[in-house]
Parts: structure tokens; C-alpha cells; sequence
């Protein structure tokens, strides 16, 4: 039986924090380009995500981007927690 890549490191990250972190940002760069409006999509890249603290990092490419997603922040850490059905973030962090 085949299995995909997907399901390989999910059942990974049961028994380990390393690939536990591994699968959380792989599945929030699925995520994100969904929660985040079109045109900003392209100008937000994660950086790190936080495990103990659940933050998720992200860097924006300039400055209007920046302030578009300190206002959405809130709604996108519903939305990102809501796909999830669990809190996997309770705070995003604007790193350069």
C-alpha cells in the first residue's frame, strides 16, 4: 500500500516535536495563501512557527502588507485555527 508523503509525516509527528513542527508548516503554507486575501498572498512568506508559544512568524514584503496583516490578525488566526479544528496559533509575528 502506497502512502503519500502528507500521511508519512503526520504519523511522524505523533512521536516527534521536530517533525510535528515540520508538518504544522507545511500544512500552514497550504493554508495561508487561502486565509490571507489574493493580493496579499504573494507578499507574505512564513518564516518559523513557535511551537511552545504557538507564533506564527511571518515576514512581508513592505510596509502596506505589513499593516494589512496586523489588522487582519485576528481573523486570520480564526481561520488558520478553524482548518485545523485545534488552536495551532495564538499569535502572528511580523519579522523582517
Amino acid at each position: 500500500m502506497e502512502q503519500n508523503f502528507e500521511h508519512v509525516l503526520k504519523n511522524l509527528s505523533e512521536n516527534s516535536k521536530i517533525y510535528q513542527k515540520i508538518y504544522i508548516l507545511t500544512k500552514l503554507k497550504e493554508f495561508l495563501p487561502l486565509c490571507v486575501p489574493e493580493n496579499l498572498s504573494n507578499h507574505v512568506i512564513i518564516k518559523n512557527y513557535q511551537m511552545k508559544e504557538r507564533i506564527l512568524e511571518l515576514s512581508c514584503s513592505n510596509n502596506y502588507v505589513k499593516q494589512e496583516i496586523l489588522f487582519r490578525e485576528r481573523s486570520l488566526i480564526e481561520k488558520i485555527n478553524k482548518m485545523y479544528g485545534i488552536e495551532i496559533v495564538k499569535k502572528i509575528k511580523l519579522v523582517p
